[in-house]
Formats: structure tokens, C-alpha cells, sequence
């Protein structure tokens, strides 16, 4: 849902080797497709996940079959923003965002439909 607050249209997973750290590992894989928005913030974060849900026990199968060749060319994960729980500010900025993109994407599809 951080990609919704940050007004992205994306989002992913990384699968990371485990280390001493929460979340520090070198990434093994990586894999990102564009948010699918609905009406509303939830029926979007459902959806979303739904999608994560179908793709992570395949792509973690594959980090199993070819963990030798990934860990060799895993890359070093950037610093980079840590979230949290949203505050109620933060939350509302994502509903905001939600709904401008599925307008968005709205009219997008009628002109090709």
C-alpha cells in the first residue's frame, strides 16, 4: 500500500537471502507488475494481494532451483525508506491517491474499449 501512498502505479516483491537483519539480505529476486486498482482502497489492497499471494510460492520455488546461480549475482539492497503502519494522515493520502488512480485507469480503458 506504500506504492499507493507514494502515487505509484506498481508494485512488487524482493526475496532476499536471510542475514542478521530484518529485511537486509542480498535480494535474490525480484518481481514487479502494475497495481490493479479498484473502486476503493480496500478492494484494491484484496486484490493486490490476491496477486502476491499466486505469485510468491512460485517465485520462491524458483529461488530453490536456482539458488547456487542467484545467490552468486544477488545484489545489495539500497537503504532506502522504512515503513510502518500509516498514521490516519497517511492512510487518507492513500485513499486520496487510490481513487484518482482508478479514475485514471478508468477513462484509460474506455477509450480502448
Amino acid at each position: 500500500i506504500w506504492q499507493i501512498y507514494e502515487g505509484g502505479d506498481e508494485t512488487g516483491y524482493t526475496i532476499h537471502q536471510i542475514d542478521s537483519g530484518i529485511d537486509t539480505g542480498n535480494i535474490l529476486l525480484v518481481d514487479v507488475y502494475p497495481i490493479k486498482f479498484e473502486k476503493n482502497l480496500k478492494q484494491t489492497v484484496e486484490k493486490n494481494l490476491k496477486t502476491a499471494r499466486n505469485k510468491i510460492p512460485l517465485a520462491f520455488v524458483e529461488v530453490c532451483k536456482k539458488y547456487e546461480l542467484l545467490s552468486k549475482t544477488s545484489i545489495n539492497q539500497e537503504i532506502g525508506k522504512k515503513y510502518t503502519n500509516p498514521t490516519w494522515k497517511e492512510y487518507l493520502i492513500m485513499k486520496k491517491n487510490n481513487n484518482l488512480m482508478f479514475k485514471k485507469m478508468s477513462k484509460f480503458v474506455k477509450i480502448f474499449e
